[in-house]
């Protein structure tokens, strides 16, 4: 049974010789709450310049990786391939493909006659067209079938060919009349070419795109090899050379324009805006190591 009023009241009130209740005043505790929010405003500042800090170094070292792999790719591909020297005989870029005049590179400027549409390219950018053997050891892998195969020696069934042929097998099996004999590769005709954008037209984002002629006779879809390049350049001499400048998708507060050479100052995009950018250059020979100089700018 509950007390009387009285007993209830004297519950309640303090023991005598006790302190009285400790508590914050309405000023201590604005003082308080204002002292945290500074010391949670400054470690949020903190853990926004660390998280932008990792997304920019996160972002460099893709970048990186970009041009190094899109580097060897196109070393790969040249090296694979005999660039033609003057006075040999080539193609038009759509006749039917032979042994004698289907292996080579060539850098094609004018393209007013061209038989195949690029679409999306860059203007006054160069477009490389490779012929490109693959060496099958042991066979001929599986893959697309049928496609274009080197034999050398030529085969027939009715005579003995020592020229190289290039033949269209049906499929990775070798025909009868060509088993035996010392070389068989993988043939295959590139277009690689800068497009003026990558997923959607106008975004301003250049893409090495590659096409490839099939058995046909026809060009395939374009691929893209590569996002992020604004810009390629394409020497023929004794070796190779290639130049491209990529991009980053971050924004950069430590890039300087100044630091890309006068190849690279008008290749740059604006609309990009301030994001990193790094130069690659690299020569190749046949048989010869890739020379690539510095990913690291």
């Amino acid at each position: 049974m509950l007390g009387s009023a009285a007993d209830r009241g004297f519950a309640l009130a303090p023991r005598a010789g006790s302190a009285p209740m400790a508590g914050f005043s309405l000023v201590e505790a604005l003082i308080a709450l204002a002292l945290g929010a500074l010391v949670i405003s400054g470690t949020w500042q903190g853990v926004l310049q660390l998280t932008a800090q990792v997304a920019r170094s996160t972002d460099h070292t893709a970048l990186i990786e970009r041009a190094r792999h899109t580097s060897v790719y196109l070393a790969d591909l040249l090296q694979r391939s005999t660039p033609l020297r003057d006075g040999e005989r080539i193609a038009a870029l759509c006749d039917p493909p032979s042994a004698t005049n289907s292996i080579g590179v060539r850098v094609l400027e004018e393209l007013d006659n061209l038989c195949v549409t690029l679409e999306g390219r860059r203007a006054q950018s160069p477009v490389l067209w490779v012929d490109s053997l693959i060496d099958c050891e042991g066979g001929c892998p599986a893959g697309i079938w049928p496609s274009y195969v080197w034999v050398e020696p030529g085969c027939s069934a009715l005579f003995t060919l020592v020229a190289p042929e290039l033949r269209i097998f049906s499929s990775s099996a070798i025909p009868i009349e060509c088993s035996g004999h010392e070389r068989y590769a993988l043939w295959s005709r590139a277009l690689i070419y800068l497009r003026d954008y990558a997923w959607e037209r106008g975004d301003g984002i250049g893409s090495l795109m590659i096409k490839r002629l099939g058995v046909d006779g026809q060009f395939d879809r374009a691929q893209m090899l590569v996002a992020g390049v604004e810009g390629w350049s394409i020497k023929a001499s004794s070796v190779w050379q290639l130049q491209l400048l990529f991009h980053g998708w971050k924004d950069s507060d430590v890039f300087r324009p100044s630091t890309l050479s006068a190849w690279a100052q008008p290749q740059l995009q604006p609309i990009l805006g301030n994001v990193e950018r790094v130069e690659v250059a690299f020569a190749v020979a046949k048989h010869s190591p890739v020379l690539i100089t510095p990913l690291d700018h």
